[in-house]
């Protein structure tokens, strides 16, 4: 049960953020209330509700352009990409939403490291962390290490926001084509 809520399950927003809940035939149909909370303990955690998100966000952008763009597994602990039409890679990254001391509201960025040199969508998420708050395409990550961006961070401007799905594939190359035409950087 990785990725994908049972279907006696919904998330529901309540007065403190995302909650949990179980069908009220699934409790009743349950011999035990222990086995119930045991079959969902990998779920109440935060990288699980994430990794839940993400695995949608994929299934909608497969099913909206399902011919233009497939979904690549290579297996094991690998993650899921997506596959343009035209050839391109896309990672997904999934940026929860963390309150800072000051209670300042801040996007928590973990680059994954095989995964940097591609483009990337990133699907910033609300500060229930249940829902997508927008989505920007970037031709990759710059970055090495985790790190926090706010509401309107300078760093967003790198690459394209994407309003609507449906022009992934066109932000994408666009996204690409401005990569190649700006010289390389030196790393010294």
């Amino acid at each position: 049960m990785t990725g994908v809520l049972p279907r006696f399950v919904r998330i529901e927003m309540g007065k403190r953020g995302c909650v949990l809940r179980l069908e009220p035939d699934y409790i009743k149909e349950s011999r035990h209330s222990r086995a119930c909370f045991d079959d969902m303990r990998p779920f109440f955690g935060t990288r699980r509700r994430t990794q839940a998100l993400r695995g949608e966000l994929i299934a909608k952008i497969v099913s909206t352009l399902p011919n233009e763009i497939s979904i690549v597994r290579r297996g094991g602990r690998w993650r899921s990409r997506l596959r343009l039409s035209n050839g391109l890679i896309v990672s997904i990254l999934v940026a929860r939403s963390v309150r800072t001391w000051n209670e300042t509201l801040r996007w928590l960025i973990g680059p994954v490291q095989h995964e940097r040199k591609f483009i990337t969508l990133l699907a910033r998420l609300d500060a229930s962390n249940c829902s997508f708050l927008d989505l920007h395409v970037f031709p990759h990550i710059d970055r090495q290490t985790r790190f926090l961006i706010s509401q309107s961070d300078s760093w967003l401007n790198r690459g394209k926001r994407l309003s609507d799905l449906s022009r992934l594939r066109e932000i994408a190359a666009r996204v690409r084509l401005a990569r190649r035409s700006k010289p390389r950087e030196s790393h010294r």
